[in-house]
């Protein structure tokens, strides 16, 4: 549901006393962008669930504090970050950049839940949709913006953050694995779909010579 409201504005740092207005259609907000503006809010730390009004008008509430492009800014740097992750290639600067972001890590997984269910309630509109899988990195990346990532001599795979919106134009045709990785080339690995073709994000930097 759409909300106005007057708040204060979150910098990255500290709280500037800056009154906003902004105009938030909750369905209008991607995945990231709701977990983004609900982290932000008043919604206390501690575990428990809440009534969607309850979360919605939080959403609303965070967006206002961080002003919609900051708040974007910030979604998109969160999605990049847990694509990286779901695929093990995760840079240490990275995920130190994103630690200081969210420190609160118990908290960003209550803000999760609670998403997820305020996304079933309140559905989301087809052009948040539509950029609801769409990323930046939040520093240097695998592939380097190339959008591919070399796993051995002959074979890449595509950048899960890069060449999102390819790896989902081929994975709902059921032809691709997730991360991008044709399945004849891992099967030509002996992998599976159950099965990691990367290395663990500790080591993603130094395989890929990844720099700063």
């Amino acid at each position: 549901m759409p909300g106005t409201i007057t708040d204060h504005r979150i910098g990255q740092s500290s709280i500037a006393n800056v009154a906003v207005d902004v105009d938030v259609d909750v369905a209008s907000l991607t995945t990231c962008e709701r977990e983004v503006a609900l982290y932000a809010s008043d919604m206390p730390d501690r575990r428990r669930s809440f009534p969607n009004e309850q979360v919605r008008e939080w959403i609303v509430q965070g967006a206002g504090r961080l002003g919609i492009e900051e708040m974007r800014r910030r979604a998109l740097h969160l999605q990049g970050h847990g694509q990286l992750q779901r695929a093990r290639l995760l840079p240490p600067l990275v995920q130190e950049r994103h630690q200081a972001q969210f420190p609160k890590r118990a908290r960003l997984d209550a803000v999760r839940k609670a998403v997820a269910n305020n996304v079933l309630w309140d559905d989301m509109t087809h052009s948040a949709a539509a950029r609801n899988h769409l990323g930046e990195v939040d520093g240097p990346c695998p592939c380097r913006g190339t959008g591919r990532i070399a796993l051995a001599e002959a074979f890449s795979m595509l950048c899960p953050v890069h060449s999102a919106t390819t790896i989902q134009a081929h994975q709902r045709g059921g032809e691709w694995m997730p991360g991008g990785v044709p399945a004849e080339v891992l099967a030509s690995f002996g992998l599976t779909t159950s099965t990691r073709p990367v290395t663990g994000s500790a080591d993603a930097a130094e395989v890929w010579g990844v720099e700063a």
